[in-house]
């Protein structure tokens, strides 16, 4: 990224701080605002300057329905581009199977490299619409004729049938927008056997870091709206003590989708997978697993014991990062548990050999 793309960037991160700030802007401002953010979120080559721009115009958007009728199209524009992909991939695959040609078959080819980078930028300006302007789309619904549904099937057919390994991490960072905003997507059958092929050890490099990212993305996501309902207690000076000590409860009802811990449901459903990959070749793999092990233990949403073998045999970790996370995580732990820690460390010295 040049000087200037960063420069924008910045720009429209304050722009996206001070616009939920603004009850009514004059309507003239809405208009010449909206309309320069829907042209950079179009044309700008920077996929930062991009996610800023449709992050500012999102909230626009809820803001008046004035900015509504460019969020709208910047989506219609990028959900047609990829449904046109989609048409044109069944085409040729269809093709393929008249032809005897065993080495297309069963793919979904982009071989125009423009076509291609259309289709990632698209993916990409797909995923940030839908985590900042999900009230937007579903407001918008009968107009543009586009739902959460219909993007989220979209996201899957191109994870699961793209030949580029590029076009299927965007497919499932795209996903992982969805999954921020509509959480309880992730226990769906269909989709938690899908991200649990994604966690395996064998699964691409990529793929794994980017759903390990959309894991971590949806925790933090989830504790940031429990920082704030704290702070909005706190600010009517009600329940004070209750707030301070929500930091250290669980993420009971911060998803908003009912009474029992939505999140705990879900990372104790992909945690063996999790721990697992503790024990991946790669490092970075294994230290963005750690970052969730360490906001699953903070919130507790797992039991303290189910991870400490694991973390006992990280102790001797090659990778210094590793074990510096490793070794924090273990002694918040210890210090809480400290018969848990007797109990596993056989466990944990098996595991490390």
């Amino acid at each position: 990224m040049d000087s200037a793309a960063a420069v924008m960037q910045c720009i429209l991160s304050i722009l996206a701080s001070i616009f939920p700030h603004v009850s009514r802007p004059p309507s003239n401002l809405v208009d010449s605002l909206a309309g320069d953010l829907h042209a950079i979120a179009l044309r700008h080559q920077f996929l930062g300057v991009v996610s800023k721009s449709v992050e500012c115009l999102a909230i626009l958007s809820k803001i008046t329905g004035l900015a509504r009728k460019y969020f709208v199209y910047i989506l219609q524009q990028h959900h047609k581009g990829l449904e046109i992909s989609r048409t044109q991939n069944d085409r040729k695959y269809l093709q393929s199977l008249e032809t005897v040609n065993q080495k297309g078959r069963g793919q979904i080819q982009l071989n125009d490299v423009r076509q291609k980078q259309q289709c990632l930028r698209s993916l990409y300006t797909v995923g940030i619409i839908c985590r900042y302007g999900v009230e937007t789309i579903e407001a918008s619904e009968k107009t543009s004729g586009i739902t959460m549904d219909m993007l989220l099937v979209t996201y899957v057919d191109f994870l699961q049938c793209g030949s580029s390994m590029e076009i299927k991490q965007k497919a499932l960072q795209g996903c992982g927008s969805i999954f921020v905003v509509r959480p309880s997507v992730m226990l769906h059958k269909c989709f938690s056997t899908m991200l649990r092929v994604t966690l395996r050890l064998d699964s691409d490099r990529a793929i794994k870091l980017q759903s390990l990212r959309n894991i971590h993305d949806f925790l933090n996501h989830e504790e940031e709206k429990l920082d704030e309902a704290a702070n909005e207690v706190l600010t009517a000076n009600t329940g004070v003590e209750i707030a301070a000590a929500g930091g250290a409860n669980n993420l009971q009802n911060a998803s908003g989708e009912g009474d029992a811990s939505l999140a705990g449901t879900i990372i104790q459903k992909y945690w063996p997978s999790l721990l697992t990959l503790l024990a991946d070749k790669q490092t970075d793999i294994r230290v963005h697993t750690l970052g969730i092990v360490e906001i699953a233990y903070r919130q507790g949403l797992v039991h303290p014991m189910s991870c400490i073998a694991r973390l006992i045999s990280l102790q001797v970790d090659p990778e210094m990062q590793v074990f510096s996370i490793a070794d924090r995580i273990l002694k918040q732990v210890a210090s809480r548990y400290p018969d848990f820690l007797d109990t596993c460390i056989g466990d944990g010295l098996n595991l490390s050999y």
